[in-house]
């Protein structure tokens, strides 16, 4: 297990589209390719740079269905050489199912076309064969209708080219792959399609799981499971209907702790992908070692006498229990809750996200919520395939990109543009992961007896706006609505703040908090402008001096952190202030420390509700009437519960100088006014 002292970048089902992948590098802030170009247009694998404090996990399924599936896997695979404790690359169906090139496509299978079964998996009545196959491309090449008797030879027509194309399209998926794949060898020959031969085409599905080749080195080097402190990252997830093609009385709903062969599941989630990853790494090797059919093999729909068939079952429909054919959805395709079972199970092993692709679903990333009783965190699962982003455009995907980055513990950030080429961005915190309000909306399901939706994203250019989404089948719809729609439709009732006083003038509630901005980014560029106004000589640090002057010329701050700089105790505190935020020991405060210190971390057991209120408050003058009293307390209550330190009716605060920011921007910053709310 990896300990999170860095941010982790998560990226899934590219499945050979290097336009989109491109367009991802763009987006991230974690990766950015070494030459500086943005990598479009590229004719060959290329080499990435990963951020420093930042680890970046490949969720699986990198090629298929685009015309950049060699230069992707490379590009992958020089990237994890490149950072090997850094980058993580999952397998996905689609990376451990190329493993059948090197038996199916041998001389004798082509030859023997007749005897060859269609794939075990798929139901009898819709198996094709590869004979079946090749007569249906023999009568379209011979201009004779489909559902003629007539006998045709089909020698000229059974070749490895037809059999590779049947692998694709009746078995793995990925019809139209073969074309592609003409594509990109065009591309990185810089030749026209047209000089492309099939035989080139065939060679290069083969070559890439050869010796040497692209998709072997990266099975070699992916895993089946990764946890970096208390999040998992699998390929598909860890619910869904299992079976087991070969077993059929086999069924389970869950894949925790099991591993294929062993006769019990592992209770101890860490030793369970420990294992997992081992068993993955036998199977690979296996076949590396034993690639073709045994000699003399009769070819049925039983045979298992080739190295990593348990892996190659692991990965088809009917599969034992499979992190990587999961399914976190129900029968209808919307979003379904992990069983609170599977959600006490993961949270006992410390794991209380998990980031998960394989399953398409909408044009931006899905956020599903588990309530777990015991704790206001829950579970969160993270569904990042969005390959199905836009099914008008030719690629299935169109202009939507999203970025998915684990922050800390508790932070996961999603930013990104939809098919309408509208950017999406938020930040779901773990703690009171089910709060009502501005970011924590995200993954909120909305029950309606006839078109249930769930609460798919926030819209940057209005971020009063969500993105609502429902699905039924291969059909998806998308709404928008506010935060106060949404809360209407949960039926819940925002009560009054509770009084820390008997003062009448504390009568503010939390329906006039900062509905049209998001707090904890409210939050930040507060801050931010803060530190702009402590650091007197502009140049980009605060040393005690300054910290000192900002204190005497804001009382609401020097309150707020308990400091008096008229005495000789608070010139003590103010000291040990400075050396809290100053991480580094340089003696000087840079922006990021004093970002860092004041938005996550309590500097004082807590000041109450009232005093928060009444520091805001204080700063107001004519030019700011608009801060009155109930809408200090508003503010306060605003901005402190969404960095999840209160309740609604709590009377104290830890402090996270939230107040205090707003109370002395208000004071000395002549632009501070631009955050007041909109309305009230």
């Amino acid at each position: 297990m990896a300990a999170m002292t860095t941010k982790t970048a998560f990226l899934t089902d590219v499945e050979g589209n290097w336009e989109y992948f491109c367009r991802y590098v763009g987006l991230s802030d974690a990766l950015s390719f070494t030459d500086g170009t943005n990598g479009l247009g590229a004719h060959t694998a290329m080499d990435l740079d990963l951020a420093d404090g930042y680890n970046f996990v490949f969720g699986g399924d990198a090629g298929d269905k685009g015309n950049g599936t060699l230069r992707f896997v490379e590009t992958m695979v020089r990237l994890k050489h490149k950072y090997p404790g850094r980058v993580t690359l999952l397998l996905g169906n689609r990376d451990v199912n190329k493993m059948r090139f090197t038996s199916e496509l041998a001389d004798d299978e082509i030859d023997n076309l007749d005897a060859i079964p269609g794939p075990y998996w798929v139901a009898e009545a819709k198996r094709v064969t590869p004979a079946a196959f090749v007569r249906k491309v023999a009568l379209k090449a011979l201009g004779l209708p489909p559902d003629t008797d007539e006998d045709v030879d089909l020698t000229p027509f059974n070749t490895k080219a037809n059999r590779v194309r049947w692998m694709l399209k009746e078995t793995m998926g990925s019809d139209g792959d073969f074309e592609r794949r003409a594509e990109e060898l065009a591309i990185m020959g810089d030749k026209p399609v047209s000089d492309v031969t099939e035989n080139e085409v065939v060679a290069s599905f083969l070559n890439s799981v050869a010796l040497g080749g692209c998709i072997r080195n990266y099975l070699e080097l992916g895993q089946l499971a990764h946890i970096v402190d208390n999040t998992l990252f699998v390929h598909g997830g860890v619910i869904g209907n299992f079976g087991s093609v070969r077993v059929p009385d086999k069924k389970s709903t869950d894949n925790l702790g099991y591993v294929p062969g062993r006769s019990s599941r592992f209770t101890d989630l860490h030793a369970w992908v420990s294992a997992l990853n081992s068993w993955a790494s036998t199977q690979v090797r296996s076949w590396i070692t034993a690639p073709n059919w045994k000699e003399g093999s009769v070819p049925s729909l039983d045979r298992r006498d080739r190295g990593g068939d348990d892996f190659i079952d692991y990965v088809v429909p009917g599969c034992e229990p499979s992190v990587i054919l999961a399914r976190h959805l129900d029968k209808s395709g919307m979003p379904q809750p992990v069983p609170e079972a599977v959600a006490q199970q993961l949270l006992r092993s410390g794991i209380e996200r998990v980031l998960v692709g394989h399953t398409p679903h909408g044009n931006c990333p899905t956020l599903i919520k588990t309530p777990v009783a015991g704790t206001t965190r829950g579970l969160l699962v993270v569904m990042a395939d969005t390959s199905y982003s836009d099914m008008k455009a030719e690629d299935n995907r169109g202009f939507a990109v999203s970025d998915v980055t684990v922050l800390d513990r508790d932070s996961t950030k999603v930013q990104g543009v939809i098919e309408t080429q509208e950017k999406i961005s938020y930040t779901l915190s773990l703690e009171n992961l089910f709060a009502p309000q501005g970011d924590q909306l995200i993954g909120t399901l909305l029950p309606d007896d006839e078109e249930p939706r769930f609460v798919k994203a926030r819209m940057v250019q209005d971020e009063a706006e969500y993105l609502l989404c429902h699905v039924k089948g291969y059909t998806t719809k998308y709404y928008r609505s506010s935060a106060g729609d949404v809360r209407e439709i949960l039926d819940i009732k925002v009560a009054p703040v509770r009084q820390a006083s008997s003062s009448d003038s504390f009568t503010a509630t939390t329906a006039i908090l900062l509905e049209d901005r998001d707090a904890s980014d409210n939050r930040r560029a507060l801050l931010s402008a803060m530190f702009e106004r402590l650091d007197q000589n502009t140049d980009g640090a605060v040393d005690l001096l300054e910290l000192r002057s900002g204190v005497e010329q804001c009382p609401s701050f020097g309150k707020l952190v308990r400091l008096n700089s008229n005495t000789p105790a608070a010139e003590q505190e103010m000291a040990e202030l400075f050396a809290g935020i100053d991480t580094d020991n340089s003696g000087q405060i840079t922006q990021e420390e004093f970002v860092a210190f004041f938005d996550g971390q309590p500097i004082k057991p807590s000041v109450t509700l009232q005093e928060a209120a009444e520091c805001l408050a204080e700063a107001a003058d004519e030019k700011k009437a608009w801060l009155t009293m109930p809408r200090a307390a508003a503010l306060a209550v605003g901005l402190f519960s969404a960095a999840g330190a209160i309740t609604v009716a709590s009377p104290a605060l830890p402090l996270f100088g939230l107040c205090a920011s707003i109370g002395f921007l208000v004071a000395h910053n002549p632009k501070a006014s631009e955050l007041r709310p909109s309305s009230q």
